[in-house]
Parts: C-alpha cells; structure tokens; sequence
C-alpha cells in the first residue's frame, strides 16, 4: 500500500492535496491521511480522507498561508498504515488584486461613500482606498476593515470623479473610475 502526493491547488486559506495510490493488497484503502506542521509557527493542521469526499484528494485549511509546511501524507486499510510520503507546501505568491467594481456609489454632505463589489481575481484584501478629484483638488479616503470607503472633506454642491483600488501583500491594484461624477449637498433636515 504506497501513497503519493501528485499535486497541490491553493486557495486564500486553503490547500488541496491530490494523490495516487498503488495498492496491492487486495484490500480496500479504508482512509488517506494528510497531517501538516508549519515550519514557522508550529501550528499542526490535519484531514482524512475516509470515501465520503471527493477521490483522489484532501483539503485542509491553512491558518498561515505564508508560512511554509512539511507533510507526511499517509493510506490505511486493515493490514494497516503506509510509509509516509514526506514533502513541503509552499504557498505560491499572492498576485496583485484586479481592478475592483463599485458597485453603489452615494454623495452626502461633504462627503462621498463608495462601496467596493467583487474582484475577478487576487486574494487577502488589506485595504481599499478611493480618490475623489474636482479637477484641482484630490481627497482620499481609505478603508482598512471592510470595502466601504468614505472620502471625506469635499465641498457641497461641486460635482467630483472618483477612482478605487485595493492593496493586499503583493502591492495595489489598477484603480478604476466611477462612471459619472458625484455631487456632494448639504444635509438640511425636515422641518
């Protein structure tokens, strides 16, 4: 009974590890074994692949997906356990994020909120940042907890262009306009 690991697909925290097996006991494997230390931070991380899920793979999650990991993954059946096969996960660099959608966009007094939609590609968002420009004056609003960002300090009644774009570890990505040009008004309440 030998199993191998064939390749590895990464995702924002996950990986998953595909295998083959050769087992010529002619009994059937009753599980796949995958345990998993980081190399960084000690943390262990471990799945099974039992028959319920998807052959021939195993994802696990992965709490540092910049850490690198060594593995054992390992096959069973009733005469017992494989010898290990041994290797090491390593994360692939994370890519710039794409452009982002806005996708809803409101001006309100003295200030303009842009909310930032999904994103076709790159991973782990750190921050979103959005310019509003009257032409000759440009204010920046950032965004560090989640994809609404309020640029703030702009004059009412000026209408303004405004751009977003997100960073994650790899550096920022292209920043896109907003169709249109927002004008910020003053709030006057009922009454």
């Amino acid at each position: 009974l030998v199993v191998t690991k064939t390749q590895e697909q990464w995702s924002d925290s996950s990986v998953t590890v595909y295998f083959s097996e050769t087992n010529e006991t002619g009994l059937s494997t009753e599980r796949v074994n995958l345990f998993c230390r980081s190399l960084t931070t000690s943390d262990l991380v471990s799945e099974e692949w039992t028959g319920q899920t998807t052959w021939p793979s195993i994802s696990v999650a992965i709490p540092d997906p910049s850490a690198d990991y060594e593995c054992q993954l390992y096959a069973e059946n009733a005469l017992g356990k494989s010898e290990p096969d041994r290797f090491q996960l390593t994360a692939p660099a994370p890519s710039l994020p794409s452009s982002p959608i806005i996708s809803n966009a409101t001006a309100e007094d003295g200030e303009i909120r842009l909310v930032i939609g999904e994103y076709s590609s790159g991973s782990g968002i750190l921050e979103y940042e959005a310019s509003c420009t009257d032409g000759s004056t440009t204010a920046i609003g950032r965004s560090f907890d989640g994809p609404v960002v309020t640029v703030s300090g702009l004059t009412n009644g000026v209408a303004y262009q405004c751009r977003a774009r997100a960073r994650n570890s790899a550096g920022w990505s292209d920043s896109t306009a907003y169709p249109g040009s927002l004008t910020p008004e003053e709030f006057v309440p009922a009454g």
